[in-house]
């Protein structure tokens, strides 16, 4: 009767994306042995055993090419090495998982599963047990339930008794691994049981994973890769007793390494859990092997498995269909073209398989597995399909199809007039439908006679739409060509009088289209071409217009216009500033006329007529900038309009003489600025070189007699000078100098 341990590692990422991220570890190993016969020496027996790994398949990572499995016994109430043998790598393959389970369909889990096989000749019969034990590091750095993950090792273990090394006995071997990722919040059992081929009895039972090796040597760490706390222990030195892992509080141990909804049960090798939680866990489960109720074999086992969210629920779709109690119907108002249906299924990262069926109105199977269905479905009637997404697996969808086919009636339009005139157009239809027929002339009006009224020439697109019972609506188009040439015409011009030299437009107010040839003729004999010429005028006159208009099909019209335009000739308004820039010391502005062809004039000051002078002047009282404007008007009454622009500026060309001699001669003893104007603000100082305040005045009037401020008169010097004032406009200002004191 075969008994082992089994552990499994459980990996459980914490997503809220649909991409499972499996570490490069080991997630799960198992040794396995068979007794072929009796050794060449007395009392030995020869053996077959097996060690199979399996990690996950991200990208860079790979088994060790040769394991060391150490053979230890127990000699005086402690293991020793017996022998350590190297294997090599026997075999590598993919592992195939269920590809019904969703878990595995949302998470694309990889594995890949190696075998390490070797013979071992000879081996003694022992009075107590064989431990065979395959040690390494690390574990994945995400496992939640165990303390410092990414530091610890595992330990693959058998032990071997006496009475099996004596019956020549076969270990159990599993029947199937474990899956790698577990649906949350759902019913779990696992299959883990194992068979004997020698029905021996099987038990399970839950049990800690053992610790082995540590990260030196990892990568290029300190330490000795092949010590005991290194990635890959030797058997030589790392002797049993192994340690058991740490679990990360005391709510999770061996019997309860993850969060359940329900009691966790292991019965019959059937492991029974509901897991409510995401994330990493390991595990262990102990199989032991009996025979006539003596143990013969304990295997430990090493197994990773994932728990995650697996609540992602596909719906299958498509576009333009009307949905009914699940199914959906669609229409296909073609029968003979290829049809489209779209598939408007969501979560697509999530669909894998795409598969299409119909039956035709005659029995017909049509198929596809493409995720867009094209097909022609040339026979009329009813088809009745389905469309399922992952079919046959746990995540998958399905939705019910009523497909109706119908044959395209091939309309035809005509339509009956005369370009040239404007009368109605008489539109027809063949086959004539026996459903609803709606007009759309194409120039923004509809109805259903078949006879239209164009109000203006253009190009239409015309479209006839015929409503079935079975919704098949068809719409058929057509072009006509509206292109009269009107009887009628008439300018857009009344009589008058015009002022040359000048210009004006011509226009027709009926007909503006730049597809018309225009061809215009003036009384005076010149000729314009285009729908809207400029005419200029710069003689004196009565002129009549006259146009001959040519369609684009050729329809032509001619019209003489009874309007009339009278041209008379128009004065030249001149004249000359005589002083442009003025100040309020000069405001006066003279001006010279010269312009021509003119009886009477009318100037505008600031905004004003105040002279009908042939050379006024004006004074300006403010400062600012203004406009002069001449109106010049001819005696036939036509009038031209000049304007010129003047600057009346601030009185700041005021004069601060350089020298002044205070001597009491009564000659230039005080100096004063000359031509200074009332301002709103005023201020006169004086400094010497230093800086020093030696005189102000805030009157206008005062001046420096060369005393020092408030104390005796100043010596022979250069001396500053400066001047603040506000203008009437506010604006603020200041002027500095120099002055020389000679006395």
């Amino acid at each position: 009767m075969k008994n082992f341990c089994i552990i499994f590692y459980s990996i459980v990422f914490y997503l809220s994306f649909p991409v499972l991220s499996l570490a490069e570890h080991l997630v799960g190993g198992v040794i396995s042995y068979e007794c072929i016969g009796n050794g060449s020496i007395a009392n030995t027996k020869n053996y077959k055993f097996k060690l199979s790994l399996t990690r996950d398949c991200n990208q860079g990572s790979s088994f060790d090419s040769n394991i060391d499995l150490g053979i230890f016994s127990m000699n005086l109430n402690q293991y020793v090495l017996v022998q350590k043998i190297n294997i090599p790598l026997t075999l590598e393959r993919p592992v195939d998982f269920d590809k019904k389970s969703c878990a595995v369909l949302l998470y694309n889990v990889c594995v890949r599963e190696a075998s390490y096989e070797i013979l071992v000749m000879n081996l003694p019969i022992l009075s107590g047990s064989y431990l065979f034990a395959y040690q390494r590091c690390c574990r994945n750095m995400t496992i939640s339930n165990i303390l410092d993950p990414g530091r610890t090792g595992s330990t693959i273990m058998l032990e071997l008794t006496t009475e099996a090394q004596k019956l020549c006995n076969k270990s159990a071997v599993s029947d199937q691994l474990p899956p790698l990722v577990i649906c949350a919040n759902q019913d779990m059992r696992l299959d883990l049981k194992s068979s004997d081929a020698e029905g021996d009895l099987v038990e399970y039972e839950l049990c800690a994973p053992f610790t082995g090796g540590g990260p030196e040597g990892q990568g290029g760490t300190a330490g000795n890769p092949l010590g005991c706390n290194g990635i890959k222990p030797d058997p030589s030195s790392c002797v049993p007793t192994f340690k058991e892992v740490s679990f990360v509080n005391a709510m999770t141990n061996a019997l309860n390494p993850f969060p359940s909804a329900v009691p966790i049960k292991l019965t019959n090798g059937i492991l029974i859990a509901r897991p409510n939680a995401v994330g990493q866990f390991i595990f262990g489960v102990c199989v032991k092997e009996y025979r006539g109720g003596v143990l013969l074999t304990l295997l430990r086992r090493d197994i990773q498995i994932n728990i995650a969210e697996c609540n992602t629920v596909l719906d299958a779709a498509i576009q333009g269909a009307f949905i009914n109690k699940d199914t959906a119907f669609i229409l296909n108002c073609n029968a003979d073209q290829p049809f489209k249906i779209s598939n408007q299924s969501k979560d697509t990262q999530y669909i894998k398989s795409v598969f299409w069926e119909f039956e035709s109105p005659s029995n017909k199977k049509i198929t596809d597995s493409s995720f867009h269905l094209t097909k022609i479905f040339s026979e009329p009637g009813t088809y009745t399909g389905k469309l399922f997404l992952n079919k046959e697996n746990q995540c998958s969808d399905s939705l019910n199809i009523v497909l109706i086919s119908v044959k395209k009636v091939d309309y035809q339009i005509k339509a009956q007039y005369d370009s040239c005139t404007n009368n109605p157009v008489v539109f027809s239809i063949n086959p004539l439908p026996s459903s609803t027929l709606n007009w759309h002339y194409g120039d923004s009006t509809m109805g259903t006679a078949f006879t239209h009224q164009y109000s203006k020439p253009g190009t239409y697109q015309v479209k006839a739409v015929v409503s079935n019972p079975n919704f098949c609506n068809d719409t058929i188009r057509y072009v006509i060509n509206i292109f009269p040439a009107p009887s009628n015409l008439s300018l857009n011009l009344k009589d008058s009088i015009f002022c040359f030299p000048g210009s004006l437009t011509l226009r027709l107010n009926e007909l503006n289209d730049t597809r018309y040839q225009y061809d215009w003729s003036v009384s005076d004999g010149r000729t314009f071409n285009g729908n809207a010429p400029v005419v200029k005028f710069d003689k004196p006159g009565v002129f009549k217009f006259n146009l001959k208009l040519k369609s684009p099909n050729g329809c032509t019209t001619e019209q003489a216009f009874s309007q009339s335009i009278i041209s008379k000739e128009k004065p030249v308004a001149l004249f000359k500033v005589i002083n442009a820039k003025l100040t309020l010391r000069n405001p006066i502005v003279e001006v010279v006329n010269s312009s021509l062809n003119a009886k009477t004039y009318f100037w505008e000051f600031e905004n004003q007529k105040t002279s009908n002078l042939i050379n006024p002047t004006y004074q300006f009282v403010r400062t600012g900038l203004y406009m002069v404007k001449l109106i010049a008007i001819h005696e036939n009454g036509c009038q031209d309009t000049t304007v010129q622009q003047v600057t009346v500026g601030e009185i700041t060309d005021f004069y601060v003489p350089n020298i002044f001699t205070p001597n009491g001669d009564g000659v230039n003893d005080i100096l004063t600025p000359e031509g200074i104007a009332p301002f709103a603000e005023y201020e006169f100082s004086i400094f010497d070189r230093w800086g020093g305040l030696l005189f102000l005045s805030k009157d206008s009037s005062a001046g420096w007699t060369g005393d020092q401020y408030n104390t005796s008169g100043s010596a022979d010097g250069v001396y500053i000078y400066q001047i603040r004032f506000t203008t009437e406009e506010g604006l603020k200002k200041i002027v500095k100098g120099s002055v020389t004191l000679i006395r």
